[in-house]
């Protein structure tokens, strides 16, 4: 609350001191701007154009544009006549994944301040869509400019924009979440709980050869009283894969095989195999990907989490799925694949 106050407190006294000399000046040329300012960037923005216009339709739409490197907006770019300004921003920022309702920016010069109000704004799939904002715009000597806007925050996907983030499924996750310790990894399949081994070796030899890949696992604890088990399972040419159990520790016998959810909507069954695994233990997350061709420029990315869910069962659910079709030999890391699903 301090820090909106202040940046209110300052944008007021910014504001009556520009309108206590402007009072027969001229307005602000703000000028709205497109790829001529923005050029071929086509990279992670925050973005602010007027109201009544888009920029994935209208050539000149942009009032403020901030590239965003490696999670770090850079310089903001605003136009008025000829003249592009950077803008730093002055105030912190939050961080709680949205954007702050108050900020204020300035240029090197001191000649040009904007404050910026967020009324209104949701997720939508990868971006943080404004829907409702107003910025006011400060300049010497020059009556204070106002702009109602939209816009956004977030990365454009390789084959596709904002358009159709809406299409984008939602879900919800059961239970509670689970997190993990560890891990412990082992390197010989006598020291995993031999009903594990037994069983891979008795039901799932065709999918899942043992003699066919390094001898390692996995183990992470999900409680005093139970384990969670990663099995390597098979080793392709590009990928390898595993499989996972909860394990009671004092009663091995007692097993439970993890299945991998697909998407919703698909025809494909729950798989125990998953590709490419890595787990995130303080989210108990596990993650997946596999690419579908040679240039790794198409495939799908999966998360999954583990929950707790009604009698005490662990199981695993999926909590984000994104997919690329076209293999247009462009390689792309599979964590920037269009989403297709997620759930909260």
């Amino acid at each position: 609350m301090r820090l909106s106050a202040l940046i209110i407190a300052m944008g007021l006294t910014l504001f009556c001191t520009a309108a206590a000399h402007a009072d027969n000046a001229p307005r602000i040329p703000v000028k709205l701007f497109g790829d001529d300012v923005t050029e071929d960037y086509e990279g992670c923005h925050f973005a602010l154009w007027q109201h009544n216009r888009h920029p994935d339709k209208d050539r000149y739409s942009y009032i403020f544009y901030a590239p965003i490197h490696d999670a770090v907006a850079l310089p903001g770019w605003m136009k008025t006549g000829d003249t592009v300004h950077e803008l730093q921003r002055l105030d912190l920022e939050g961080d709680d994944g949205t954007l702050d309702a108050h900020q204020l920016y300035r240029n090197a010069e001191g000649t040009l301040n904007v404050i910026m109000d967020i009324n209104r704004q949701s997720r939508e799939g990868d971006w943080l869509v404004i829907e409702d904002a107003y910025l006011t715009i400060i300049m010497d000597d020059r009556f204070p400019f106002g702009s109602k806007v939209k816009g956004r925050m977030g990365c454009p996907s390789k084959t596709g924009t904002l358009a159709n983030a809406a299409s984008v499924k939602k879900g919800t996750l059961p239970g509670d979440p689970v997190t993990l310790s560890g891990p412990e990894t082992v390197e010989s399949f006598d020291l995993v709980p031999a009903p594990i081994i037994r069983h891979i070796r008795e039901n799932l030899q065709e999918n899942c050869d043992l003699d066919r890949v390094v001898e390692y696992a996995n183990r992470y604890s999900v409680s005093d009283a139970m384990s969670l088990w990663e099995i390597p399972c098979a080793l392709y040419a590009r990928n390898t894969s595993s499989i996972f159990f909860t394990v009671l520790n004092e009663q091995p016998e007692y097993f439970v095989s993890l299945f991998h959810q697909v998407e919703p909507g698909s025809q494909q069954a729950d798989a125990l195999e998953v590709i490419n695994a890595s787990v995130d233990p303080e989210t108990g997350s596990v993650f997946s990907y596999n690419f579908f061709g040679a240039t790794n420029s198409c495939g799908v990315y999966e998360e999954h989490r583990l929950r707790a869910v009604e009698g005490e069962a662990i199981e695993l659910h999926l909590a984000e799925f994104r997919q690329k079709k076209a293999c247009d030999e462009t390689p792309l890391n599979p964590e920037e694949f269009p989403l297709v699903y997620l759930a909260e």
